[in-house]
């Protein structure tokens, strides 16, 4: 069988300082992953709860793109079984990040997802 992702054991940070960065209302802790046109980020909704979620953030696109990401994710977020992953959030927001590099984008598309 192929590698399998373990769920990450990780508890909310306590403080601001320990998010690596935020995007909407998701404190983002540590990288999960990287493909070619998204990176996976460890996060936790800073307003509400503690349950950890993947963060998905698209890498710049084009406009079609990022609309076929939409009809997409619109898609998988009316879809509920239990081998499918729950869409919990998705959008574009500014990056807020602590040390921001000079190419990083401002906007960030992104996609919240449960962890299993």
């Amino acid at each position: 069988m192929g590698n399998l992702v373990k769920k990450p054991t990780q508890v909310k940070p306590e403080k601001p300082e320990e998010y690596s960065g935020y995007i909407g209302d998701y404190g983002l802790v540590k990288t999960l992953g990287k493909g070619a046109f998204c990176k996976v980020k460890l996060g936790f909704n800073t307003k509400e709860g503690s349950k950890p979620v993947a963060v998905k953030i698209m890498k710049d696109g084009d406009n079609e793109a990022i609309e076929q990401m939409r009809q997409e994710l619109e898609i998988m977020k009316a879809l509920k079984h239990e081998n499918i992953i729950n869409v919990v959030n998705y959008g574009c927001e500014p990056s807020k990040t602590n040390s921001k590099p000079e190419n990083e984008p401002t906007n960030k598309n992104f996609t919240v997802l449960e962890l299993c």
